[in-house]
């Protein structure tokens, strides 16, 4: 009997020793995984030994640490954004310097101070998005609008911006958090505010047009003054040269019958010619009286050629 029970018993031994192996073999792979971590780039880790934090930060790379007695907490240094998906992209509701409500959305870019993860873990923890990012954000947001009226967050909306993430980087650097950038991306004012706003560029756009109009008439009318005084200016110089054609013609003509005198001066003919251009054509007449009343009257004719 005794021969029959040794072989089920060393077969269940065989199994309990291979059952050990293999849960020894597991617990040595769990631990040689609990050992090493890895952090890669753009990222830094905090090492915790029985919960408290070591304030040097863990550099991208392989590492090791003691399993269970120590942990680490791993933080993105690159570049991050506040604002940009749905949860965090929400109007902050705040009122203009006057009284306007107004609804602005910003986004910030931000990222954590290289080194400094151990102490942000220590003063703020890993949640540190919603326990400073975001209040702070609120804060800056209100304190800067109430500075500016609400036409002149439209009008600046730059200046705005500058503002805020003027704030935003001095109330953020105490906690090792770098503000890099912030935009506004959206404002939203009451129905009354829009209306009135509305209102207003209409105004100011028939007002333009108003001007334009003014300024077309004006232009108009200069043209129509420049054309007449063109015209006036053309005929007051078309008189002037008529006057200074005559002129000239007389002063020709004037010249000519001079020099035509003088020409005959020169001629023996000159003085018959006067004479004949004088005479009418009629003898002269002669009278003969004999005391105060005429008795005869006679013609007596000029011999030819005299």
């Amino acid at each position: 009997m005794v021969k029959y029970d040794e072989a089920p018993t060393s077969d269940v031994s065989k199994i309990i020793k291979y059952a050990m192996i293999g849960v020894i073999a597991l617990f040595l792979v769990i631990m040689a995984f609990s050992i090493f971590y890895t952090v890669q780039s753009g990222q830094e880790a905090v090492l915790f030994t029985f919960g408290k934090a070591d304030m040097n930060a863990v550099g991208p790379g392989i590492h090791a640490k003691i399993p269970f007695v120590q942990s680490v907490v791993k933080f993105d240094i690159r570049t991050q954004k506040y604002g940009a998906d749905a949860s965090q992209s929400t109007l902050e509701s705040a009122a203009s310097s006057d009284l306007q409500v107004v609804k602005i959305r910003v986004v910030a870019n931000y990222h954590l101070a290289q080194g400094k993860t151990p102490e942000i873990y220590s003063n703020v923890g890993a949640t540190y998005v919603d326990t400073v990012i975001a209040p702070t954000i609120h804060e800056a947001v209100k304190a800067t609008t109430a500075r500016y009226s609400a036409a002149d967050l439209i009008n600046k909306r730059e200046a705005v911006s500058d503002d805020i993430e003027n704030l935003l980087k001095a109330k953020l650097q105490p906690y090792n958090i770098v503000v890099e950038q912030v935009s506004i991306t959206d404002f939203d004012f009451s129905d009354q505010f829009n209306i009135a706003i509305e209102n207003k560029v209409t105004a100011e756009q028939q007002k333009q047009k108003a001007d334009n109009d003014l300024q077309r008439i004006e232009v108009e009318a200069r043209q129509k003054v420049a054309t007449a005084q063109g015209e006036r200016d053309s005929q007051i110089a078309l008189a002037e040269a008529s006057a200074k054609t005559i002129e000239l013609n007389a002063k020709a003509e004037a010249l000519k019958i001079q020099l035509i005198q003088d020409q005959l001066k020169q001629s023996p003919q000159y003085i018959e010619l006067q004479k004949v251009q004088k005479w009418n054509g009629a003898y002269p007449n002669f009278y003969i009286t004999g005391g105060n009343n005429p008795t005869m009257l006679m013609q007596v004719p000029t011999p030819a050629g005299q």
